[in-house]
């Protein structure tokens, strides 16, 4: 059910919080069933697709970073960029300024060539 609504058209700023008011469960119970059937916890799985969706409208879209900033939930620009530079090794600008065609064709290549470029610069 969590990433049921992870998926909706309401989920740019999703929270945890959020997600037991709606379902009527403790967040404990929902993290620990993540914890238990994933090997994470919602708030990490929650982040990932926040996450995905950023890189998506990043190379996609021609909006601005503030913009997609707000999409996903973060409430201002700053915050966003250091979230996606942990999450994807690289700012959200140089992502949107390098990604390959594939990339910016499908979200699967984005996913793709953002994990590739963050393994490349771990073994540096």
């Amino acid at each position: 059910m969590v990433k049921q609504l992870a998926h909706t058209s309401r989920f740019s700023a999703l929270q945890l919080d959020d997600v037991s008011i709606q379902l009527g469960i403790s967040k404990k119970r929902i993290s620990n069933a993540f914890q238990r059937l994933l090997g994470l916890s919602a708030a990490v799985y929650l982040r990932n697709e926040r996450m995905l969706l950023a890189q998506r409208l990043l190379t996609q879209t021609s909006l601005a970073t503030e913009d997609i900033a707000v999409r996903v939930g973060f409430s201002n620009s700053a915050n966003f960029s250091n979230a996606f530079r942990k999450h994807c090794g690289m700012s959200p600008t140089r992502f949107r300024n390098t990604a390959p065609l594939q990339a910016i064709t499908s979200l699967r290549g984005s996913v793709a060539w953002a994990m590739d470029v963050a393994s490349r610069q771990e073994e540096d």
